[in-house]
C-alpha cells in the first residue's frame, strides 16, 4: 500500500522534520507513485495527486526521474469530447521494462512462465525429466526451461528482475531445501543460490503446494477467500494454507506436511485411485478405468470413489476444525475426478466438523504452482521494488529502493 500523505509528502518547498533525509523520502515517494501506476494503469498528474497526497510539483519532479529511468512513460489521454484545451498528460508504468519468471519443479517436468512486471504472460516453456533424474540433471532441466521461456518471450535475459520457484520439499525462507523425499538428491542444498549464480537477479524459492495455494487464490477457484486450504493428495499429501489473505509457512517453512500423519492419508495413498492421472505409472490405467466406470454409473466403481472420499474427509477433519477455512481446494491429478469425488468428500465431512467449507477442484490444472510462483514474484516487486533505481545525483550509490509492505 502507498504510504500516507503525512509519510510521503516531501515537496522540496515543504518543511520536513529535523534529521529527515530528503533523498530517502524522495525514493519512498517514487515507490508510492510507481505502485499507484502499477495498480491503476494510466493516471494524470491530478489523479496521482489525489491518490498519493503528494503535491503536483513533487510528483512532476519524480515523474521526470522515473521517465529517465524508463520505468514510466507519458501517454496522451483524451477523455470526453475534444475541447479547445490540450489533452491531459497521462503516465503509465512501463511493465515491459523488466520480466519475472515463475517456475515449477516436478517429478516429470520443469515448467516456466515469463511475465512482465504486471503479470502479463510473455512466454512459457516446459522441459521433460524423469522421476529418477538426479540433482544435476534436474538443475539442467530447470535452466533449460527458463532459457526457453525467456527466448519464447523475446525478452533480454539481462532484464530479468526476479525468478520465483516452486519445488517439492521443506523450503526455508532463505531458499534452502532442507528436506525433500519426492525427488532424488533434492535435499540439503540452496536452490536459490544455485539459480542466482547463473542469472544474477533476485531468486525466491518456496514449497510447490504453498505456491499452488497462492496461485489458486489469485486466479483460481479460491479467489475471494481470505482463509483457504489447497490440498494435494494421492501418492503424496501436503497442503498450502492461506490465513487472512496471506500464505502461512510456519516457523521453518514446514507447515502443511499433513501426509506425515499417516492414518487416513495412508489410506488415500494405498487406494487404487491415488494413481489417477499419474505420469509413467501402469497403475494409472486401473485408476482411470475406475473413474470411467463410475461415470457410467457402475456401482462398484462409485463405491470405490466413495471410500476414497471418506478417507479424504477423515484426513481433513483436523485441518477444518483447527483452521476453519472458507474453502478447501483439491489440486493435483485427483482434481480431475472432482465432479464424482468432491460431493462425496463434503457429505462425509459434514458430520465430522462444525462448519463445512466450500469443497472445490483446482481451476489452474498443471500450471498451479507456476502461476503461484508468478504471483509471489509480483508480490516481491510490490514489497520492496528492488528493480527500481533512481537516476541522477541521488542514485550515484546505486542503492535499490525498498519500502515496507
Amino acid at each position: 500500500m502507498p504510504l500516507t500523505p503525512e509519510e510521503t509528502h516531501v515537496n522540496a518547498g515543504d518543511r520536513m522534520p529535523p534529521g529527515t533525509d530528503p533523498g530517502l523520502l524522495r525514493r519512498i515517494n517514487a515507490v508510492s507513485i510507481v505502485q499507484e501506476l502499477r495498480r491503476k494503469g494510466v493516471m494524470t498528474l491530478s489523479s496521482l495527486t489525489t491518490s498519493t497526497g503528494l503535491s503536483r510539483r513533487t510528483i512532476e519532479a519524480i515523474i521526470d526521474t522515473l521517465r529517465a529511468d524508463g520505468m514510466v512513460e507519458e501517454v496522451t489521454e483524451e477523455a470526453g469530447p475534444r475541447g479547445a484545451g490540450r489533452p491531459a498528460r497521462g503516465f503509465r508504468f512501463v511493465a515491459e521494462s523488466g520480466a519475472l519468471v515463475g517456475v515449477q519443479v516436478a517429478a516429470h517436468e520443469v515448467f516456466a512462465i515469463v511475465t512482465d512486471l504486471n503479470g502479463a504472460v510473455l512466454g512459457k516453456a516446459a522441459q521433460d525429466v524423469r522421476s529418477t533424474t538426479a540433482r544435476k540433471g534436474r538443475l539442467l532441466a530447470l535452466h533449460t526451461a527458463i532459457e526457453r521461456a525467456v527466448s519464447s518471450a523475446r525478452f533480454p535475459r539481462e532484464r530479468l528482475r526476479l525468478i520465483s520457484v516452486g519445488t517439492p520439499g521443506i523450503v526455508e525462507p532463505s531458499g534452502y531445501i532442507s528436506s525433500c523425499t519426492a525427488l532424488p538428491e533434492w535435499s540439503d542444498f540452496d536452490l536459490g543460490a544455485e539459480i542466482a549464480a547463473t542469472y544474477g537477479c533476485d531468486v525466491r524459492v518456496n514449497n510447490d503446494t504453498n505456491l499452488s495455494a497462492v496461485g489458486e487464490r489469485w486466479q483460481g477457484t479460491s479467489s475471494g477467500f481470505d482463509n483457504a486450504v489447497w490440498l494435494l493428495t494421492g501418492r503424496r499429501t501436503s497442503m498450502g494454507v492461506i490465513i487472512d489473505g496471506r500464505l502461512y509457512r510456519g516457523n521453518d517453512g514446514a507447515a502443511g506436511e499433513i501426509g506425515l500423519q499417516g492414518g487416513a492419508w495412508d489410506d488415500v495413498r494405498d487406494h487404487p485411485l491415488s494413481f489417477y492421472g499419474a505420469t509413467g505409472r501402469p497403475e494409472a490405467a486401473e485408476a482411470n478405468s475406475i473413474v470411467e466406470a463410475a461415470q457410467r454409473g457402475n456401482a462398484a466403481a462409485v463405491a470405490s470413489i466413495d471410500r476414497l472420499a471418506l478417507s479424504i474427509a477423515q484426513g481433513l477433519t483436523g485441518v477444518v476444525l483447527s483452521l476453519n477455512p472458507g474453502c478447501v481446494v483439491l489440486g493435483g491429478p485427483l482434481a480431475q475426478a472432482g465432479p464424482l469425488l468432491l460431493p462425496a468428500v463434503e457429505r462425509h465431512l459434514r458430520p465430522l466438523v462444525l462448519k463445512v467449507p466450500e469443497i472445490r477442484a483446482s481451476g489452474l490444472g498443471t500450471e498451479a504452482t507456476a502461476i503461484g510462483a508468478v504471483r509471489a514474484a509480483l508480490d516481491g516487486v510490490d514489497d520492496d521494488l528492488t528493480s527500481l533505481w533512481l537516476s541522477g545525483a541521488e542514485s550515484a550509490e546505486r542503492e535499490p529502493l525498498a519500502v515496507a509492505p
